[in-house]
Parts: structure tokens; C-alpha cells; sequence
């Protein structure tokens, strides 16, 4: 086999084996390097030209082929950003919601006896699952200590300082802005993804009819069959 044969042969292969695959990346991949080996080799070309797949046209699949791949990276980016940006999110409250305990729990002990000052900094109450309620049990904790320099005094005495009551409500609006940051980021590859599956769906409908008229075209020529991947 000639090194040209060969590579041929890979080419093959890789379009085959990335049509076998049915992701939409590998199939992208494979309708690029057929449409690049279509209009690159003109054995090919001339038998497609008969069929009315002219160069001008099998330029312009190849560009609108080149499109989609773009807004599927740009899918895959966007996609990539929402878990990063889910991901700090969870973060965030999950430590929020441990250092919460902490305090809560301690904030037990230390006003074992003070049912006034347990039931205006809510740590009577167990955690709430749901976001909004558990950040109105961290803004009421932090808002109503910090105001209360008795509860200070009385947490300073198992280590929580003031520093420490603020940095929770600063944790806090932090998680909310993270929360809407991992929003907006689904909102973004949900868009992303709709727009790179309609576009694709539009080429893999062409591609499936350019490569019915390739087989037929080509149909006397199974090396350039082969090297189209048919």
C-alpha cells in the first residue's frame, strides 16, 4: 500500500469510525473531513459535479459545517462554565451551612438559659432546606448578634468572635451572588445548546442527503468512495 493509499485508508477510518460514534462532536469531525476530501480531490469532485454538487456548493456546506463545530465549542464551553460556576455555588453553601451549625449549636450552650436571645437569633429552629429560608436564618442570626453586644460578648467566651459573625454574613451575600451567577451561567448553555442543536439538525439533514448522493456517484470509485468514508 502507497503512503497515499494509506493515508487515504485513515482518513476512512476516521470518518467511519466517527459516524459509528453518534456524538455530535465525532460526527461533526467526520462531515468536515469528508466535505474537506470532496472538494480537495478532484476525482471526487468531478463525480459529485455530475450529480449537481458543484465546488461553490460544497463550499458552502463545508463553511455552514464549520459554523456548527464553532457553536459546539461554544456549547461545550458554556456548558463547562455552568458546572464551574455550579460548582463554587455549592461550595460556598456548603461552608456557609457548616459554619451556621457551629455557631447555631454553641449559640445553644451559651444561652442555654436565655430563651429571649435563643428565639431572636433563630437558633432554636432547625436549618431549612430550601435557599430563601436559609439565608433569612443566617441574616437574622448575624443581623440580630451583631447588634447585641451581650451575644458577642457571651460567644466571644467559645471562641466566635465579632470578626467571625461578620464574615458569616458576608459569606452569606456571597453565596447569593454565587447562586445567581450559577443562574445566569444554565441560562447561557441552555441557549448555547439550543442554538448548536438546530443548526445541527439543519446539517445533519444535508449531510445525510449528500452522502446518499455521493454512494450513487461515486458508486464505480471505491477508493474514493473509501476515502469519503461512504
Amino acid at each position: 500500500m502507497t503512503t497515499e493509499e494509506l493515508k487515504q485508508e485513515t482518513e476512512a477510518k476516521t470518518i467511519q469510525n466517527s459516524t459509528n460514534y453518534k456524538s455530535i462532536k465525532e460526527k461533526l469531525v467526520s462531515w468536515k473531513l469528508m466535505l474537506d476530501n470532496a472538494v480537495s480531490d478532484n476525482t471526487i469532485l468531478q463525480a459529485l459535479t455530475k450529480r449537481n454538487l458543484t465546488k461553490e456548493k460544497l463550499e458552502e456546506k463545508r463553511e455552514y459545517c464549520q459554523k456548527v463545530i464553532n457553536l459546539n465549542l461554544k456549547q461545550e464551553t458554556e456548558y463547562g462554565e455552568k458546572l464551574s460556576a455550579y460548582d463554587d455555588y455549592q461550595k460556598l453553601r456548603e461552608k456557609l451551612r457548616e459554619d451556621f451549625y457551629e455557631y447555631k449549636t454553641l449559640g445553644k450552650i451559651v444561652f442555654e438559659e436565655d430563651e429571649t436571645r435563643k428565639a431572636s437569633l433563630g437558633i432554636t429552629k432547625s436549618i431549612k432546606n430550601s435557599f430563601e429560608s436559609f439565608i433569612d436564618q443566617v441574616a437574622q442570626f448575624a443581623d440580630n448578634t451583631l447588634k447585641d453586644q451581650t451575644a458577642i460578648t457571651k460567644f466571644e467566651e467559645v471562641g466566635i468572635t465579632k470578626a467571625n459573625i461578620e464574615s458569616l454574613k458576608s459569606d452569606a451575600e456571597m453565596v447569593m451572588q454565587a447562586k445567581t451567577v450559577a443562574e445566569n451561567e444554565a441560562s447561557e448553555s441552555t441557549m448555547a445548546t439550543k442554538e448548536r442543536n438546530d443548526e445541527f439538525e439543519k446539517l445533519e439533514k444535508e449531510m445525510r442527503i449528500f452522502t446518499t448522493i455521493a454512494k450513487f456517484a461515486l458508486k464505480d470509485e471505491p477508493l474514493m468512495s473509501r476515502k469519503l468514508g461512504l
